[in-house]
């Protein structure tokens, strides 16, 4: 078996959701796993450790941390112990199969975004490659003149514009990675939307939330002092909306903080959802700006590289040429 990343992510994918479409049927847990364990694949493979692992006693969680073939991120770990803790191993399961699904498709996305700055980066750096190592020499012996210092110079512009070039691409990766991945509060409140759907406790979707936070210790800190106003019985609303605003994301803690408000006055308990819709709204209006605004921005790199090749590289050529005429 590949022992690639992509490839243990991928398995898992298949995992979740062949478990996920066995356990919506009817199926036991383990009568699922036993069934994969049948499977001459890798699928197979992990299901028979699922299945061992379960029969020696072992939770659900734990074995899947300890699966040699999968890929698991934090957030899935904590989502299964979630679902062995509330007995909702069904509904949680294919719900971690859309998040899986999600994961790939914004991946894709942003792999083909990437694809059309690629191909002008690539074509534009090859175009300053060729017009000074063919057409360059090509002129030095059509004019015949000593244009060894203006080769020279025309190579270090080269080099110079093609460090250049390669920086603003890489910074537009970053750009691109960042814009089109979900911010951890969004993830946070999208956690708490498919919890409270499902009726499982606000202070258990919390702790399963903190798995999303990664290296934003802002919103670590956000979750840890929300944890404790709940405690100490404060509502919801009030607690998400002063925690959120004062690690600093002021606009996600009022909207939060108005729509849990309006639930706990009609009954609802659908506040974290309607949130996590105008948040994902205003990130598709973020993405939608970005795809109008980097072929232009592309196209105006590409021209000053091309300007700067033929001011520094071809203008001591072309002043010749003219003289000549």
């Amino acid at each position: 078996m590949k022992n690639l990343l992509f490839s243990r992510r991928k398995v898992l994918f298949m995992l979740t959701d062949a478990l996920s479409e066995l356990l919506s049927s009817g199926l036991s847990l383990q009568s699922s796993l036993s069934l994969l364990s049948e499977r001459k694949s890798p699928l197979g493979f992990c299901a028979c450790h699922l299945h061992t692992a379960l029969s020696s006693g072992m939770t659900l969680s734990v074995a899947f941390c300890s699966a040699p073939a999968l890929a698991l991120p934090d957030w899935y770990a904590s989502y299964i112990a979630v679902a062995e803790e509330c007995e909702r191993i069904s509904p949680i399961l294919s719900h971690l199969r859309s998040l899986l699904f999600h994961e790939k498709m914004l991946r894709e996305k942003i792999f083909a975004m990437l694809s059309y700055p690629c191909f002008v980066t690539l074509l534009t750096a090859a175009a300053g490659f060729f017009s000074v190592f063919y057409l360059l020499p090509s002129l030095s012996s059509f004019l015949g003149g000593d244009f060894s210092e203006a080769q020279k110079k025309a190579f270090e512009t080269m080099l110079f514009a093609d460090v250049g070039l390669l920086t603003v691409f890489a910074a537009l990766v970053f750009f691109v990675s960042k814009v089109f991945s979900p911010s951890p509060v969004l993830n946070v409140i999208k956690t708490m939307a498919f919890f409270s759907e499902h009726d499982i406790p606000t202070l258990q979707a919390v702790s399963c939330a903190f798995a999303f936070v990664g290296r934003e210790k802002k919103i670590a800190f956000a979750l840890l002092s929300l944890r404790n106003r709940l405690l100490d019985g404060e509502s919801i609303a009030d607690a998400f909306g002063f925690c959120l605003e004062k690690a600093g994301f002021k606009a996600e803690g009022r909207l939060l903080s108005e729509f849990l408000y309006i639930c706990e006055q009609t009954g609802n308990n659908n506040g974290f959802a309607r949130s996590a819709r105008v948040l994902e709204e205003k990130q598709a209006r973020r993405e939608r700006i970005l795809l109008s605004s980097i072929q232009p921005a592309l196209l105006l790199l590409a021209s000053v590289y091309i300007t700067v090749i033929l001011k520094i590289a071809f203008l001591p050529y072309l002043t010749s040429l003219g003289g000549i005429l």
